[in-house]
């Protein structure tokens, strides 16, 4: 199986306790699957699953170790992914006072 890696750009479910706070998040995940529409199936489900809506798909890779060769905590993402078969971080960016 390999792993693979998208970042996504959403926004919160409305009334969702993320809408009140936050005005949108990056989203990055690494799924561990056996093909890449399996793996966004899964990185979809889970986002939902948190209250964010998806509004577009930033990047995406099937990614190594030796892709995060400089890159420690991408390494540690890519190592959680590949024991607990996936990983989420989620980037949030505060809401704008009216």
């Amino acid at each position: 199986m390999e792993i693979y890696y998208f970042q996504f750009c959403c926004s919160p479910f409305h009334k969702s306790d993320n809408f009140s706070e936050y005005e949108g998040a990056f989203i990055n995940c690494w799924i561990k699957a056996e093909n890449k529409d399996l793996a966004l199936v899964i990185a979809k489900n889970n986002i939902s699953d948190l209250q964010w809506v998806i509004d577009k798909l930033e990047e995406q890779e099937v990614v190594g170790a030796e892709y995060y060769r400089d890159n420690s905590d991408g390494l540690e993402r890519y190592n959680q992914a590949l024991l607990n078969g996936s990983c989420f971080v989620i980037h949030t960016w505060e809401r704008k006072p009216n």
